[in-house]
């Protein structure tokens, strides 16, 4: 041992662990515990304060939530199948450029001054007619959002407005145009079953004229069988005469009821049939016209701005761990420090003394 050696005081270190050897320069683990353990009032005050900071910044601070809003482009009829009235792409595209900006101008004024407001992100999943606008903020600015994204779904509504407004007049005129030509159909319809009906009194009209011709006709044959020849020229003549035209009468009634009428009969029965299938084909027409119609949707905004349930970020629970682990760390360190400090102070009052 030197005569530095011999002349240093001992410290709280030599006290504890008065044997050396030839590696005493080397860190001990027994020291760091020692160096903990004096020191541990230090690290639990530490870990108290940053504990503490913690605590207060989980609660203190405002909560972040993700807001979404869902706008479904309209429907309009190309070449009879129901399309969106614009590709989702370019409608992000548009809502980004053009919507989004005008919108936050008119709802916070100059959009410098609308730092609290996040950008919004806006998106369309692939194949679909969906526009996603989400982005998460603080319930304290979720009107402000909330304002933007209904201005953007306006606007968004607005500029396709014409294209559907189009469309929809196209379909309203083919319902019209539907409904007069069943309406047409419906009365050429009446008509038939009109003459067919008229068809059935002239029958019976005629056939009860057959039966008073043939009445009448007996009645002559009678009467000219009572007369004779006893009778007189001209009488005979007039029976004879009259006999003849009621034949006449009856033959033409007879092609009435055996031709005429059953011809005109099945000819009025089957262009009814006819035109009973154009009703039912027809009313087919006016059902697709009006149901394509109502496929004519404007775009809109369908959901939203709705809060998750939940807040985004890192939880209150999280964050006081990371509080604890953070306080620990930060105390160890302070309290290796402290001991750094008070060695190093220790050691220059040594030094000065000699």
């Amino acid at each position: 041992m030197n005569e530095r050696e011999s002349t240093r005081p001992l410290t709280h270190r030599d006290a504890q662990w008065p044997e050396r050897n030839e590696y005493d320069d080397e860190i001990s683990l027994f020291d760091l515990w020692a160096v903990l353990v004096r020191r541990r009032w230090l690290i639990a005050g530490v870990v108290l304060v940053v504990l503490a900071m913690g605590i207060g910044y989980a609660f203190l601070s405002a909560r972040t939530y993700r807001y979404s809003a869902t706008i479904t482009l309209g429907k309009v009829l190309e070449n009879g199948d129901v399309q969106p009235v614009a590709s989702a792409e370019s409608t992000v595209a548009q809502i980004k450029q053009v919507y989004l900006p005008a919108s936050i101008r008119q709802v916070v004024g100059d959009p410098q001054q609308a730092a609290f407001l996040p950008k919004i992100s806006v998106s369309s999943p692939e194949g679909s007619d969906l526009v996603l606008l989400e982005e998460e903020t603080t319930a304290g600015h979720a009107d402000a959002l909330k304002k933007v994204v209904t201005s953007v779904a306006k606007l968004v509504a607005d500029d396709q407005s014409d294209v559907i407004d189009a469309a929809r007049q196209r379909a309203q005129s083919a319902v019209t145009d539907a409904e007069q030509r069943l309406k047409y159909l419906e009365g050429r319809t009446k008509a038939l079953q009109s003459d067919l009906d008229q068809l059935d009194r002239r029958e019976q009209a005629f056939d009860q004229r057959r039966k008073d011709l043939h009445g009448e006709l007996a009645s002559l044959k009678s009467q000219r069988d009572k007369v004779g020849s006893k009778g007189g020229e001209a009488y005979l003549m007039s029976l004879n005469s009259e006999m003849a035209r009621i034949r006449d009468e009856m033959s033409s009634i007879e092609d009435q009821l055996l031709v005429q009428i059953p011809n005109a009969r099945s000819n009025t029965r089957m262009h009814l049939a006819q035109a009973r299938s154009d009703v039912e084909s027809q009313k087919a027409k006016v059902a697709e016209a009006k149901s394509q119609l109502k496929r004519i949707k404007p775009t809109r905004l369908t959901a939203g701005p709705s809060r998750s349930f939940h807040p985004t970020g890192v939880g209150h629970s999280v964050i006081v761990a990371l509080a604890i682990v953070l306080g620990i760390m930060l105390g160890v360190f302070a309290a290796f420090l402290w001991e750094f400090v008070t060695r190093a102070n220790e050691y220059m009052r040594s030094t000065e003394g000699h």
